[in-house]
């Protein structure tokens, strides 16, 4: 155990596919899965376990938003169509390192 001035907060965030592909491979429904999850987490010392579900539909909401914006300014605004979003870092920074410039502005911001 770690003197007091130097613990650290510890958090994990769980994806709904991680605990979905869990559920899958131990035949587990997803409720049972996010409690075990949540337990085996606990038990190593992490002070807190987030879905996170939440973040994904408000990311979705706000991508929506700014397509609609892009749509209704199309005419007057330098911001492309189509408007390209995804939830994978992975795919953003592969876009954006080889294809740079050109996709950029389909990006979505969100």
């Amino acid at each position: 155990m770690a003197a007091p001035s130097q613990q650290r907060l510890v958090v994990v965030s769980v994806s709904p596919q991680s605990r979905a592909s869990l559920a899958a491979r131990f035949q587990l429904n997803p409720t049972d899965t996010a409690r075990k999850l949540t337990s085996f987490f606990k038990k190593i010392g992490v002070h807190f376990v987030f879905d996170t579900a939440f973040s994904r539909h408000f990311s979705l909401l706000e991508s929506q938003r700014e397509f609609v914006r892009r749509f209704r300014g199309q005419a007057d605004c330098r911001q492309a169509l189509p408007l390209l979003a995804s939830a994978c870092p992975g795919w953003i920074c592969y876009a954006e390192k080889t294809h740079g410039s050109f996709i950029l502005p389909h990006i979505s911001t969100a």
